[in-house]
């Protein structure tokens, strides 16, 4: 069974509109604090890898669950862009 493209792209805009205003506002110390259930991450780390899955996946780069060498590189890629 395959899912309604429109209604994958609902939910990603659903899903990109709380987290944009989860992380609206958050001050540096904020953007460094370690998530819990992603040991060795901050939220900054957890943000840049979710924009770099959404972009790999619209590239065709994405044929599974990232790699931890995978992950580092997303966050690497992303974790310096200006959140503004």
């Amino acid at each position: 069974m395959t899912a309604d493209p429109r209604l994958i792209a609902s939910l990603y805009q659903e899903t990109r509109e709380r987290i944009v205003a989860l992380v609206s506002g958050l001050d540096d110390t904020a953007w460094r604090t370690p998530v819990a259930a992603c040991p060795g991450w901050s939220v900054r780390d957890v943000v840049a890898h979710l924009v770099a899955v959404a972009d790999d996946w619209v590239d065709g780069r994405l044929a599974g669950p990232p790699t931890d060498e995978e992950s580092a590189a997303q966050i690497a890629r992303f974790g310096g862009f200006d959140v503004c």
